[in-house]
């Protein structure tokens, strides 16, 4: 058999499974690109709520701290509350944080709670002198907190998670 002979038995079935393949080849790898394309968009979607829902907002409340000026008013009307609002942040939030975030929030309720206990009269000024019971304390959460925040905007800037 020479290829005359071949030939025109073969050009039917190629002319009919050529356009399938390539349309089946073309499905396959549309279907990969938009997997990928849906996969990266989870991604940043996740970034830009960690940024807006925990981030973002925990990085304004330290903001906040930072100007105003201790005194027991302020303490008890401004300060404390932008503690607690960091706490209920964390709590509601903590989904959002990531895992290296999360050591943190032991040492944001204790803050808290012993600000909340000294306001409340119930921690002896003894024991209060003896924690050094200063934001020092929450100076590492600070820095972390501004360093995520600052990688996952460029994340975003980027559009790559």
């Amino acid at each position: 058999m020479n290829a005359a002979e071949v030939s025109p038995a073969v050009s039917p079935l190629v002319t009919l499974l050529l356009p399938v393949a390539s349309g089946f080849a073309g499905v396959l790898i549309g279907g990969w690109l938009s997997s990928r394309r849906e996969e990266s968009e989870r991604r940043l979607a996740f970034v830009e709520k960690q940024l807006s829902g925990f981030y973002s907002p925990m990085q304004g409340l330290r903001e906040e701290n930072r100007i105003i000026e201790f005194d027991t008013d302020k303490l008890q009307k401004e300060l404390l509350p932008a503690y607690r609002r960091m706490a209920d942040l964390f709590r509601e939030n903590y989904w959002l944080a990531q895992k290296e975030t999360r050591v943190y929030y032991p040492a944001v309720l204790e803050y808290v709670e012993i600000w909340e206990r000294w306001i409340g009269g119930s921690l002896p000024v003894e024991v209060w002198r003896k924690l050094n019971h200063t934001e020092d304390n929450l100076a590492g959460f600070y820095r972390h907190v501004s360093s995520i925040h600052d990688e996952l905007r460029l994340k975003l800037e980027r559009g790559s998670a």
